[in-house]
């Protein structure tokens, strides 16, 4: 039985992995039929319905999924990893946040960085295409990235918060 939390951009789901049929999603039980995996490929019944799972590793605790076509940007971690994380995010040295938000209208090209990801001044932390040219935004400070809030292939408005730092020396 793992339990684990799954994370994708503001939203965090707890999830417990209980047998080879069975899951559940917060405490809501779900039951499913594997019909087909290999390394990152998963062919997935669930409620008489058929999803196609592609999972890329792109980090540490940090996945790409594909289900179906819709794309998603995760963080997978276990429930004692996700707390201390949560638990060190609100000691005194981590009160320092900074949002950054869209200059402009379009489009999210790449993220770079992953929620929990240390960033020094100056990193990179995702691309935004604008009027044809790619923007590269940075960290202003050295810090942790405490939230990704867009995907990869988003297209976001003026204003829109994309990120946050927890200025961290």
């Amino acid at each position: 039985m793992s339990k684990l939390i799954f994370s994708c951009g503001k939203e965090s789901k707890f999830v417990q992995i209980n047998d080879d049929s069975t899951f559940q999603i917060d405490e809501k039980k779900y039951y499913f039929e594997l019909l087909d995996a290999n390394k990152d490929f998963f062919l997935i019944k669930l409620n008489n319905k058929i999803f196609e799972v592609f999972v890329q590793r792109n980090g540490l605790n940090n996945y790409f999924i594909d289900v179906n076509g819709l794309k998603f940007n995760t963080e997978l971690t276990t429930y004692l990893e996700y707390r201390a994380k949560e638990i060190s995010m609100d000691s005194d040295e981590y009160k320092h946040e900074i949002e950054i938000k869209a200059p402009m209208p379009g489009l999210i090209l790449k993220v770079n960085k992953s929620k929990g990801e240390k960033v020094k001044k100056g990193e990179s932390v995702l691309i935004l295409e604008a009027m044809k040219m790619e923007n590269d935004l940075k960290a202003g400070e050295n810090g942790i990235v405490k939230d990704i809030f867009v995907n990869e292939g988003v297209t976001v408005e003026k204003g829109v918060t994309l990120f946050s730092i927890v200025k961290h020396d």
